[in-house]
């Protein structure tokens, strides 16, 4: 894999018909001063019959029965890692195109992830909306993070940090496009949005780093991500007894594992740490959504693919 630093602008983006996950036909993403005219309709279809077809089945070994964390241990390989690129662009400046597609694709990849679960996959669809409503802006979080660990290492001094598949930013020092990005909205998105991914940095990637977390951790955030349903009061009394099962069940594989693949005796230390950035993942999505409402509310920033009720 080669490395490719100080790209003023991002590699040529996807274009709508060259999805990696499906035949989706993805719409074009038009820029109008500061909004992004974009039409919600072929994701929400595409996540829509992810949701009403069978479960999305994955390559298991006949005979053995899989335990939850290690189904989705199976899923985040198949569903999230994909194809592993052969260079990463470090880029200055963001497009809105650039940041649009990502989400995307996080968008797709989750829908399938979290179908590849039988108990998610058998929950009701009003239920399954609001789960996954809840998932994707952390999933997108998480899997950016362990990315940024997985390519890059754990140097603290390092502040690079995924961005797509394929490019990274620099989480404390980056900008907007000013041939895409009008100067009043970059100014407005700059100061909002940096202080944001320097918390980013600090509350979960730096974290991710000082405790080199492996894949089976993370699919543990993830699941206490999807399936943490406390205050969900939306939610049938039967999903929240799923979703008290599974994490139950989820707690003893990672017991196992720190005590038999990882042979750590005393793990308490390191599973209150999980917790918590989990419990930062969380924060870090409702305070996205908080930023992006207020964007729009200024007419700084508005795209109809943040719009609450579809995907976050």
């Amino acid at each position: 894999m080669r490395f490719q630093e100080n790209s003023a602008s991002p590699p040529r983006t996807p274009k709508s018909h060259e999805s990696v996950d499906s035949s989706i036909n993805l719409p074009e993403i038009i820029v109008e001063n500061h909004r992004i005219v974009y039409d919600v309709v072929p994701l929400v279809s595409y996540v829509k019959e992810q949701f009403n077809g069978p479960r999305i089945s994955l390559k298991l070994s006949t005979g053995v029965r899989y335990a939850p964390l290690q189904r989705l241990h199976l899923a985040f390989h198949h569903l999230y890692d994909g194809e592993r690129p052969t260079t990463i662009h470090e880029v200055k400046l963001l497009t809105f195109t650039l940041v649009v597609r990502g989400i995307e694709n996080i968008i797709q990849r989750t829908s399938r992830f979290s179908m590849s679960c039988t108990e998610f996959a058998e929950l009701p669809n009003n239920d399954k909306w609001h789960l996954f409503r809840k998932m994707t802006a952390h999933a997108m979080c998480v899997v950016r993070c362990l990315m940024t660990v997985e390519f890059f290492g754990y140097d603290l001094e390092d502040t690079r940090i995924m961005h797509t598949d394929n490019v990274c930013i620099d989480a404390l020092n980056f900008d907007y496009d000013p041939k895409q990005v009008p100067a009043d909205s970059a100014n407005t998105l700059r100061s909002v949005f940096r202080p944001f991914c320097k918390k980013i940095y600090h509350t979960i990637l730096a974290p991710f780093k000082q405790l080199r977390i492996t894949k089976f951790e993370t699919c543990y955030i993830l699941a206490l991500i999807l399936w943490n349903t406390e205050d969900m009061e939306d939610l049938s009394e039967e999903t929240h007894e799923v979703a008290d099962r599974f994490l139950s069940e989820a707690a003893s594989e990672l017991h196992h594992y720190y005590r038999f693949e990882m042979k750590v005796e005393n793990y308490a230390e390191r599973l209150t740490k999980l917790v918590k950035i989990s419990s930062s993942v969380e924060k870090i999505g409702s305070e996205r959504k908080e930023i992006l409402a207020l964007a729009d509310i200024f007419n700084k920033f508005s795209c109809d693919l943040f719009t609450p009720g579809y995907f976050f």
